[in-house]
């Protein structure tokens, strides 16, 4: 260790050296007189002081000391002490005296340095495939020259280049170049390239950092450097420089955005995004000069215009933006920044300008400006070449390397340097040393393997017996080695590798620094010394740790990096496997490594173990030819294996097996390295390194591994990182190319993350795997960096100039067949301070550096990638998002500006990406809108987040974003009322149009229960085999037509004897209830009915389609059709035809989707053109082996087969399902895909119907039917006003919601009542029929004002009877009762609420709630809902507006809009926005409540009306307006305030228009009870008529009983909860217990928010049409089947809120709850081949619970069996899932794989399936069973030409048969009954 005690006496020595000590001539006649000479070892310099001492201030005189004697490197000889010397080689006196002297040792391990002002060191390298070219250099020096006066100015006389290297890359002839020292092509600061094969020579820069941090390198292409006709556009190229160099050394961004030119700003203008705003110019079209606005459409940049600048500008800055103006010498600062501009400047360094960012650099903070009017000298130049490559291993053989097999893997890994990594030509020499230093071989060039070999031999096989060691010793016998060749070691390397500790390695630290030669350093175990990475630090070299870990691969990976970094990757060695294992006695090691097609030349297999023999070994290529054991070179001694691949690797998959033979475990590594294939294609590259090689905790590392290929980023890898400690298990860290945490910039490949698992104190190794995938989206589509920008012309004395087109920097997407692998070591670093375990928690979220914030409507929705708990790890716990109208307030003073509530923002995973909307107007104070209607003049906001995790640690504070108050108007179109009828529904045909049978069809798995579908509440009960309660119900837009009825009635009456045969006498219809519009005409037989309603009904008759007629021939008769729809709705089967999909192959063989496999039918195809048509056989695609579009089975009329009824229940035949001995399980039809590949008889077996029944033995009766006709509603609240509703304010709150619902919610012409119940019941309010607003005012008054007493809520129910009966009969009539209390007397009145017939509504409020409550609902059809003691969740608000009915027509029913809470203290407001859609305006209601006191209420219209006129009322605590006539379509907003009280909104509405149907938001639970751990599901279902609504953002608030709060976002994905995509029913899992007893489910939809375009997905469950017959021979074709419109188009923006209810949970466990949810079923899963042998498989992730989180991994198993799968999965074949990490819950997935031990060859049919696991490994169902089949098409043989065949004079005179057709067909004969002339 160095001595720290020595430092203030070192210090004092190198204040006091004067100036005459540095001009005294001094020479040294050798090491050994100087060694004699040296000072005591007690004042040798630390390593890291000596290095900081040598670039310190106070030498920044030395350059120009006025008659200095120089001294030549050739007389300097330092000392190469032995380790029983004296001390160091030198006093700290001599140390500077030596760089005084030759001030160039500063530079040699320093790099790039700003001394007096100037910059030294900076080196630019110009790469090896760039050919030569005389003018380059001479054009390289005059840019940084050039660069440097413009430079200087740039930073008001700051700095300037003051001496640059050129390096010439060795393909070029030698000149007058001298000899590189430690110059590299991967050091350099600049470089020079040809980009290889791509088009585009923008400079750039590689920034992989965040603001204010140095990049990695700036590029120029050659011929931007020679071509001068580019500086047209880029300006000239010092001026270039510049931009790029403010990038690489400052760290600021362009001011530009290619992107986006064009922006709105503040005052609503249209804006170009530049800096200064001062730059001026014009607006360009297509066509010339236009006006701004012609640029804009809907604020979208227009393709076609640019902006085109003035060449001659006023304008001074700025250089970031756009340096070739004339005008232009400064960066922005802070007074002429553009702060609204959306470039990345802003972005990345919180809207602070250029200048800001550089004044804030080291660069300034350590100078000053120069004084006087001079400029700066030029910069010098000096040009360096490489010469041969000289390489020296210096090997540590001292007794430390016995331990651990340290030197047989120093063994393994030279030999491997030697006979593989090292390039052909290098001279190579060997030593090695303990206590003293041995030459072993010396110089030895490599031309061939004999060369090779020769080195190996001279490798060390023995260790010393001594333990000391040193390196110093080592060295000096290295440099002896390197220096006989041309008596230096300038340009050398030194791959330096030791175990031992050497307390004297300081000595040679000068040694090192001034011998112009590279060392890299390897340190074996824990005991290495310390201090050595110093001489990497010192010389520029690589330094790598190797633990001593038997499995580890560590050394090999390290010897595999040591390349010749000259830049030429297509030399260079590149590592595709490294992998070690433990292996037990005769077990194996196997893995696959893909070669693709980038590389494959001398690519080399290497195998190495511990004991003495050689285990078994097998190589398979990808054409399944074997490499064994007597294939490879064997090397004994070594323990070494390797097979060198003769010409070019073939690509694909290589596998491997190595079988452990040996008695004992053993350690077996594989290495597999290679190099590119050929010249013109770079591979793909992997560099790996940490931010800085040293770290103390808590401060955590950055990792970083840039993937590319060439210099395009490769996107989509997969990049892991292993870091090893030196005792502790390895971490192995995913890194991640998203643009958040660590890694600043998405998709630049450049992966990224934060390193803080510190396990112990000392030196980490660390490797990266980089595993891509095949795939099209390989590649970036541009270059990555900041660019300077190219300006497309200039504005010349009113002229427009424009510059020729520049060049396209994209890459054409190529077919990736076998994806890649790579590994590269990226060294090593050491960590200190890390405390005993347990560590605290010292890690706060990360920075949020992706900050966006758009400005939709009255909202600002903000985005941002999640951090995590410990920066990019983990969960946050909460956010604190803060506003202000002030850019420096929110820069300067984060804690003061505006906190917004966030209390409903749930922090996610870290890396998923966050959404969070708020009002724009929540941030003030006060309302947006003065009293006047004025808006206020301010119109931009800034917004910045931090992340707090669980222990109060918070992030730093994230970017700035912005957004503007105002936009520009922007209608939207209302759609037509033609498109709001989604057509081709499932049908049932009728004479006069089309029975549609809405029925909503589940999983077929939950179809097993008695309630069928989750968002119906059917009445219909099994009985004796016969189907009783079954409804009916003819939609109220049906126009009257009583022989409907009578078909309703024969389609079920031929329906019930159908279905009891195709049941095997099980199942008939016994009862059905038709259910008759209110419009219609009244009639005697049509009778009240009781539960029967809308909302339970099993089928709905919507109105006709005006072009259906008597379709029997496409659907079959109605009654066959309604049997099929019954099996869908009744018993969750699937259809097992697919219209999407009419063929697959099966063993090359091509078939139709049918079932069964029986049907016979032909394949053809029919040609119209111009009303004429022909009927032709199908034709074969050669690429799918399918038949080409348009082609269709038609089955024969007559046929034998007699299923399936699921496939066409049209053909006549047809009268059974498809059983399981004739089920065709290949077909890709939804029966397959739902059903795990079962029959539909064998789903109908399963089912609670066929369990509970016996087939009969007599025919069945026909049907009976009910008509029932809906009356007026009859509606009786029971309202709890027993002592208990004094709590909380429980009977205000009824007081408010029944208000709400008197005033808006009963419809029109209802009759209403009104009982209250304590211990006894009260009859506030016979029946009134509501006529106008004076009914209603009346009814309110009736509400209880008081409470007291006890709870009867039997007397309540038994009152309300009465009081309906004195009017009417209690059939169909309904109660809603409200209670809090509990009353064990209330199942006494069980029977009679029974027999009554009445629907009973529940509302239980609060917790007490009588239990039974939920089972009153359920006995008679009521909806069931609970509302907690928590006011600002408006729980009994939402419940009472719920109950519209069910059985008018949806234009009367009232729709609720908004409904919101909010506890507000110190005067705050409660501000917010309301949008009124086209689809509602009528009878709009805004209610207010509040707690205490009137609040200040305020209210504008979409034009800033301001709204008066709320009628209060202060008893009852609320306030409310109706808005007359119909409400302003737009967005309405309101602010309310008050202090220290609760208020509410709630928005109710009714349908615009009785002929355009509402958008409607259904919710629902999926059963009323959840016993834990069963999940429950959540649905919505969104509709506007019958037209699907998608895209919609829906979000479900459930809460507890205990007032917890838990947020779902559900989504319409076909996948989890989720059964069907695209069908406007929106699901998602529920697991989120935390207490037994009640929840309420509440749903917040709004739509317009995703403004893509969405495809609504076919009806997946309707009637089969059939498109044709062949009858007699003859192809007779049905009228083509009706398109269905998919495309929503652009979605109407509305906002809906809906009470799904309430359920009561049990068997929940108390906390902490444990995990017993395993994630859900894969339901989506697809499979298609790739290419000849890849299969790609893609799904819908699941999640850790069912659909939520994220799962742990994958079993995914294949067969050649489909039976064998599905039931024996756990037999089948497993596919190798290593490198498949589980995305996010609801993400798409994508996995390509190769099939392994199983013949995949031409028509194979192969299925697959999945399993996911959870952490606690707990396991999904199966998944959905894919299949594939391999077609490989046949090759063409080439067309031989034909002679012209005459078209024929055809006479068509009049219709015969068509058999003479066939033989003409070559001319289009047009019908098909035809006459030939």
């Amino acid at each position: 260790m160095i001595q720290e005690e020595a430092q203030p006496q070192n210090r004092q020595v190198w204040h006091r050296l004067e100036k005459k000590d540095l001009q005294r001539q001094v020479s040294f006649r050798s090491t050994l007189d100087f060694a004699k000479k040296a000072p005591p070892s007690s004042q040798t310099l630390s390593p890291s002081k000596f290095r900081k001492k040598l670039s310190a201030s106070p030498l920044t005189t030395w350059h120009n000391v006025p008659g200095r004697t120089s001294v030549t490197e050739s007389e300097v000889f330092l000392n190469m002490t032995h380790r029983d010397s004296e001390g160091p080689v030198c006093s700290l006196k001599f140390v500077t005296l030596l760089v005084a002297l030759s001030p160039e040792f500063l530079f040699l391990g320093a790099g790039l340095q700003l001394r007096d002002n100037g910059y030294d060191g900076l080196l630019v390298a110009v790469n090896p495939q760039v050919s030569e070219d005389q003018n380059l250099i001479p054009n390289i020096k005059e840019m940084i020259t050039e660069a440097s006066f413009y430079l200087f100015n740039a930073t008001k006389r700051r700095v300037f280049f003051r001496n640059v290297k050129i390096l010439i890359p060795a393909t070029w002839k030698a000149g007058n170049y001298s000899k590189v020292k430690q110059e590299s092509y991967e050091k350099a600061n600049v470089i020079v390239t040809d980009w290889y094969g791509a088009h585009g020579d923008d400079p750039y820069t590689l920034q992989y950092r965040g603001c204010g941090k140095e990049g990695k390198y700036i590029h120029f292409t050659s011929e931007f450097l020679l071509n001068d006709g580019l500086t047209a556009g880029y300006g000239s190229r010092g001026r270039v420089f510049v931009h790029e160099w403010a990038h690489f050394r400052w760290g600021v961004f362009d001011e530009y955005n290619n992107e986006k030119p064009f922006y709105i700003n503040g005052q609503s203008q249209i804006e170009v995004t530049r800096c200064s705003s001062d730059i001026a110019g014009i607006f360009v079209c297509e066509k010339g000069p236009c006006p701004q606005e012609n640029c804009i459409i809907s604020k979208i940049f227009q393709e076609g215009c640019m902006f085109i600048y003035n060449s001659t500008q006023n304008a001074t800055s700025s250089i970031m933006f756009m340096q070739s103006l004339s005008s232009v010498v400064e960066f922005c600062n802070a007074s002429t920044h553009n702060q609204e501009a959306p470039n990345k400047q802003n972005q990345m360094c919180s809207l602070r300008s250029v200048w800001d960012i550089i004044t804030d650099s080291d660069d300034f903070s350590n100078s000053l400006p120069m004084n006087g009017t001079e400029l700066p000298p030029p910069p010098t130049f000096s040009l360096v070449q490489a010469g041969d490559r000289v390489v020296c291993l210096v090997l540590d053989v001292s007794s430390k390397m016995a331990e651990a097999d340290r030197l047989l893997q120093l063994q393994q890994a030279a030999e491997f340097y030697l006979m593989q990594i090292v390039e052909i030509h290098t001279f190579v020499g060997i030593a090695s040393f303990h206590s003293k230093g041995e030459i072993r071989a010396q110089l030895h060039q490599i031309n061939n393997d004999d060369d090779r070999k020769l080195l190996v031999s001279y490798l060390p096989v023995t260790v010393s017996a001594e333990a000391e060691t040193s390196v110093c010793s080592g060295l000096k016998k290295g440099f002896e080695v390197v220096e006989k060749l041309n008596g230096k070691a300038f340009g050398s390397v030194m791959i330096l590798v030791t175990s031992g500790d050497d307390k004297h390695i300081t000595n040679c630290f000068l040694t090192a620094l001034s011998s112009g030669s590279t060392i890299h350093t390897i340190a074996l175990g824990s005991s290495t010394v310390k201090n050595l990475e110093e001489l990497s630090h010192l010389t520029g070299g690589l330094k790598f740790f190797v633990p001593d870990k038997s499995n580890s691969n560590s050394m090999i990976d390290a010897f595999s990096r040591i390349s010749s970094r000259t830049g030429d990757i297509f030399q260079q060695h590149i590592q595709l496997e490294s992998t070690g294992e433990n292996v037990k006695p005769q077990h194996q090691l196997k893995n696959t490594v893909p070669v693709d097609d980038s590389v494959g030349n001398d690519t080399t297999f290497l195998v190495t173990w511990q004991t003495s023999g050689p285990p078994e070994l097998v190589l398979f290529d990808p054409n399944g030819r074997k490499y064994n054991m007597d294939d490879f070179i064997i090397n004994l001694a070594f323990r070494t294996a390797h097979l060198r691949i003769p010409g070019t690797a073939k690509p694909g998959l290589w596998t491997y097996t190595l079988n452990n033979t040996h008695h004992s475990p053993q350690a077996l590594k594989v290495t597999v390295t290679s190099r590119a294939s050929r010249s013109a294609m770079p591979p793909a590259t992997v560099e790996a390194f940490v931010e800085r090689d040293s770290t103390h905790f808590p401060h955590p590392l950055m990792i970083y591994a840039i993937v590319r290929r060439g210099f395009y980023p490769v996107l989509n890898a997969t990049v892991t990182a292993t870091i090893e400690p030196e005792t502790a298990d390895p971490v192995m860290l995913k890194l991640f190319d998203d643009g958040a945490g660590a890694d600043v910039i998405k998709n630049d490949g450049i992966y990224s993350r934060y390193f803080f698992s510190f396990a112990v104190n000392g030196r980490y190794s660390l490797k990266v795997h980089v595993n891509h995938s095949p795939s099209k989206r390989t590649l970036a589509h541009s270059i990555p960096g900041s660019h300077a920008m190219y300006a497309p012309g200039y504005i010349t004395n009113g002229n427009i100039q424009m510059n020729a087109p520049r060049k396209p920097v994209g890459r054409s997407e190529e077919e990736q067949k076998w994806g890649f692998s790579r590994i590269s070591s990226g060294g090593s670093f050491s960590v200190l301070g890390v405390p005993a375990d347990p560590h605290p928690d010292v890690f706060p979220p990360c920075k949020i550096i992706d900050l966006e914030a758009v400005k939709e409507e009255e909202e600002v929705i903000l985005s941002w990638t999640a951090p995590g708990e410990d920066l990019d790890q983990g969960q946050a716990n909460s956010y604190e998002i803060r506003v202000s109208k002030s850019l420096q307030n929110i820069q300067d003073d984060f804690n003061n500006a505006i906190l917004v509530n966030t209390s409903k923002l749930n922090p996610q995973q870290a890396g998923t990406k966050e959404i969070f909307k708020f009002s724009s107007e929540l941030f003030t104070n006060g309302p947006e809108y003065q009293p006047d209607g004025e808006a206020q003049k301010s119109h931009r906001i800034y917004m910045a987040i931090r992340a707090v995790d669980r222990n109060s640690l918070k992030s730093a504070v994230s970017n700035i974003a912005q957004a503007s108050l105002l936009i520009l108007p922007n209608s939207s179109p209302v759609l037509d009322r033609d498109d709001l009828i989604l057509k081709g529904v499932l049908t049932a045909i009728g004479i006069i149009g089309i029975i549609c049978l809405t029925i909503v069809v589940t999983h077929c798995v939950l179809n097993r229960k008695k309630r069928a579908g989750a968002l119906s509440d059917s009445l219909i009960q099994l009985n004796n085999n016969g189907y009783e309660g079954i409804v009916i119900a003819i939609d109220p837009n049906v126009p009257e037509d009583e022989t409907l009825i009578q078909h309703i009635k024969d389609m079920v009456t031929d329906a019930s004897p159908y279905l009891f045969e195709a049941t095997e006498k099980r199942f008939y219809f016994k009862n059905v209830a038709i259910l008759i519009p209110e419009n219609w005409k009244t009639k005697p037989e049509y009778v009240k009915p009781k539960l029967e309603t809308y909302k339970n009904a099993d089928v709905l008759v919507a109105e006709p389609n005006p072009t259906a007629g008597n379709k029997l021939l496409q659907y079959g008769p109605q009654g066959r059709a309604f049997v099929h729809e019954w099996a869908h709705l009744r018993w969750g089967v699937f259809n097992e035809y697919n219209n999407d999909q009419k063929f697959y192959l099966s063993n090359r063989r091509k078939k139709p989707v049918i079932c069964s496999a029986g049907i016979t039918g032909e394949t053809v195809t029919q040609k119209c053109q111009g009303g004429s048509c022909v009927t032709q056989p199908c034709k074969h695609d050669r690429k799918t082996g399918l038949y080409e579009e348009g082609c269709e089975f038609i089955p024969h009329k007559s046929q034998t087969e007699k299923a399936s009824i699921m496939y066409s229940q049209s053909i006549d035949t047809v009268v059974k399902f498809c059983t399981e001995k004739n089920h065709n399980k290949e077909a890709p039809n939804q029966q397959n895909t739902k059903c795990n590949r079962r029959s539909t008889w064998e789903v109908i077996q399963d089912s609670e119907d066929f369990k509970t029944t016996t087939p009969m033995t007599t025919q069945p009766p026909k049907p009976t039917f009910s008509l029932l006709q809906i009356g007026q509603r009859i509606v009786c609240l029971v309202l709890d006003k027993s002592g208990s509703m004094t709590i909380g304010n429980r009977l205000k709150r009824l007081n408010q919601a029944g208000k709400l619902f008197l005033l808006q919610t009963v419809e029109q012409g209802s009759w209403v009542g009104m009982v209250t119940f304590d211990s006894a019941a009260y009859v506030q309010s016979e029946l009134v029929q509501i006529n106008s607003a004076t009914e209603r005012d009346t009814l309110t008054k009736s509400l209880p004002t008081t409470a007291s007493g006890g709870t009867s809520i039997c007397s309540g129910l038994q009152s309300a009877f009465t009081v309906i009966k004195k009017k009417y009969p209690t059939d169909g009539a309904e109660i809603v009762l409200l209670t809090d209390g509990e009353d064990n007397t209330i199942s006494a009145c069980f029977d009679e609420v029974k027999q009554s017939g009445a629907i009973i509504h529940t509302v239980a409020l609060g917790p007490s709630a009588a239990q039974e409550l939920e089972e009153m609902s359920k006995m008679t059809g009521g909806l069931q809902t609970y509302a907690s003691d928590q006011v600002q969740n408006n729980g009994l608000m939402d419940a009472f507006a719920a109950l519209s009915s069910g059985n008018k027509a949806v234009s009367q029913r009232s729709i609720q809009l908004e409904s919101r809470g909010l506890t507000l203290q110190n005067s705050q407001w409660m501000n917010g926005t309301v949008t009124v859609d086209s689809t509602v305006g009528k009878d709009t209601l805004f209610l207010i409540t509040w707690t205490t006191d009137l609040p200040q209420i305020l209210l504008w219209d979409p034009s800033g009306n301001k709204q008066d006129g709320f009628v209060v009322d202060t008893n009852t605590k609320m306030a409310y307006l109706q808005i007359p006539d119909i409400a302003k379509i737009g967005i309405w907003k309101y602010s309310l305030q008050a202090s220290s009280q609760t208020l509410t909104l709630t928005v109710t509405s009714r349908a615009s228009s009785a002929t355009l149907p509402p958008v409607t938001v259904t919710s629902k639970v999926n059963k009323d009870t959840g016993k834990f751990p069963s999940p429950m599901v959540v649905y919505v279902k969104i509709h506007q008529g019958t037209k699907p609504i998608l895209r919609a953002k829906v979000t479900a608030l459930i809460e507890s009983v205990d007032g917890k709060t838990a947020t779902l976002e559900l989504l319409d994905n076909g996948a989890g909860a989720d059964a069907t995509k695209g069908d406007g029913i929106y699901s998602r899992y529920f697991t989120a217990y935390d207490t037994n007893g009640r929840y309420s489910v509440k749903v917040w939809a709004l739509g317009g928010v995703n403004t893509a375009s969405q495809t609504v997905s076919a009806q997946q469950n309707g009637a089969m049409y059939i498109p044709g017959w062949i009858e007699n021979g003859e192809v007779k074709w049905n009228p083509p089947r009706p398109d269905i419109n998919k495309d929503q188009g652009k979605q109407v923006c509305f906002s809906r809120t809906s009470s799904g209810g309430s359920f009561v949970a049990t068997d929940v466990p108390k906390a902490p709850i444990p995990d017993l949810f395993p994630p859900c079923k894969i339901t989506d899963l697809k499979a298609e081949i790739q290419g000849d042998e890849l299969i790609n498989l893609t799904w819908t992730a699941p999640g850790d619970d069912y659909d939520h989180g994220r799962a742990d991994k994958y079993i995914i198993r294949i067969s050649t069996n489909i039976l064998e799968l599905r039931d024996k999965f756990n037999e089948s074949l497993q596919v190798n899932t290593t490198d498949l990490i589980p995305k996010e819950a609801n993400s798409e997935e994508v996995f390509v794989f190769k099939p392994e031990t199983i013949t995949f060859t031409n028509g194979t049919d192969l299925f697959i399936a999945i399993q996911a696991v959870d952490k606690v490994s707990l396991k999904s169902e199966i998944s959905n069973i894919a299949q594939v089949s391999l077609f490989i098409p046949p090759e063409i043989p080439p067309e031989k030409p034909s002679p012209s065949l005459p078209c024929p004079d055809i006479n068509i005179n009049s219709t015969i048969p068509g058999i003479h057709i066939l033989k003409i067909m070559w001319k289009w004969l047009g019908e098909l009954q035809i006459s030939l002339g």
